[in-house]
C-alpha cells in the first residue's frame, strides 16, 4: 500500500512539475502581457505592401487564466478584415488575423491603426483590449522593364536639409524646398506629408514633365519649441529609384 501510494505521490508530484513547465514556456513564447492576456509580440507590423494589393499578417494570443475571456472587436473601416477568437477559454492560444486592402485605402506611405476589442478581462483598463497594426503603402517596379527604367522620372532636390536662425518662439519659421524631373517620363508627387508642428503645402504642380521644376513649401510653427529642432516631410513619388524622399528642415528658435 505505501508503494502505491509513493508511486501515485510522484506521478502528481511529476505532474505537477510538468504542468508548471508547459505555463513557464508559454509565458515565455507570450511575453508581452494586455490585461490578462499575453501576446508574443506588441504589434502587428505588415511591411511594405503594394497600393493595388492586399496583405494579412497576425499575432498568437494566449490566456493563462482558469476562465474565458471574450474578444469583442469594434466596427473597423473598410480597408480592415480582421479575424479573431470570440472567446479564449482557460489556456487556450488562439491567433488574431488582419487583412489590410491598401487598394482601397488608396493612400501611399506609412499607416497604423489600433485594433481596438471590448473583453471582458477583468485586468483590462477600461474593458479595452487592443493591438497596434501598421503598414507601409507602396508603389511596386518591381515590374519594370529595363527600358521603362531607364526611361523613368528622376526626383532631385536642391537641398533636403534646410536650416534657419533666430526665429522668435511663436512665429513661423518657413521653408522651400525646389526640386527638379531629371528623367524622361512624367514625375508624379504622390504624396507630401509632415512630421508634427509643420504644414507641408502640395506643389504647385504634381506632376511634372521631363526638366520642369516646382517646389514644397514648409511652414513651421515655433510657438511650443525653444532651441534647436529639427522636423521631417516625406515625399512620395514614381521615381522608382527613390519613390521616397525624407526632407530634413532645422530652427533655432529664441525666446519672445
Amino acid at each position: 500500500m505505501k508503494k502505491v501510494f509513493s508511486l501515485l505521490l510522484i506521478l502528481i508530484i511529476g505532474f505537477s512539475a510538468f504542468s508548471q513547465r508547459t505555463e513557464d514556456l508559454l509565458e515565455s513564447k507570450y511575453p508581452v502581457q494586455r490585461g490578462q492576456l499575453r501576446l508574443e509580440k506588441k504589434y502587428i507590423f505588415i511591411g511594405e505592401v503594394d497600393i493595388n494589393s492586399s496583405h494579412t499578417a497576425e499575432v498568437k494570443v494566449y490566456n493563462p487564466t482558469e476562465t474565458d475571456i471574450t474578444l469583442e472587436p469594434r466596427r473597423m473601416p473598410s480597408y480592415l478584415t480582421l479575424v479573431a477568437p470570440t472567446v479564449l477559454g482557460p489556456h487556450e492560444e488562439g491567433v488574431i488575423k488582419v487583412t489590410f486592402d491598401s487598394q482601397k485605402r488608396k493612400q501611399y506611405g506609412r499607416f497604423a491603426y489600433n485594433l481596438v476589442f471590448n473583453t471582458n478581462d477583468p485586468e483590462a483598463k477600461g474593458g479595452i483590449f487592443s493591438v497596434n497594426f501598421s503598414a507601409v503603402a507602396v508603389e511596386d517596379f518591381s515590374k519594370l522593364s529595363p527600358e521603362e527604367r531607364e526611361n523613368a522620372p528622376i526626383i532631385s532636390f536642391e537641398n533636403t536639409h534646410l536650416k534657419v536662425d533666430n526665429v522668435k518662439q511663436g512665429d513661423l519659421a518657413h521653408f522651400s524646398f525646389k526640386f527638379k524631373n531629371e528623367g524622361k517620363r512624367d514625375l508624379i508627387i504622390r504624396k507630401t506629408k509632415a512630421s508634427c508642428g509643420c504644414t507641408a503645402a502640395e506643389p504647385e504642380n504634381k506632376v511634372l514633365k521631363s526638366g520642369e521644376s516646382s517646389t514644397i513649401e514648409v511652414d513651421f510653427d515655433t510657438k511650443r519649441y525653444t532651441g534647436k529642432k529639427t522636423k521631417t516631410v516625406t515625399v512620395i513619388s514614381n521615381d522608382p529609384e527613390n519613390s521616397t524622399v525624407r526632407l530634413m528642415l532645422t530652427a533655432n528658435i529664441t525666446g519672445k
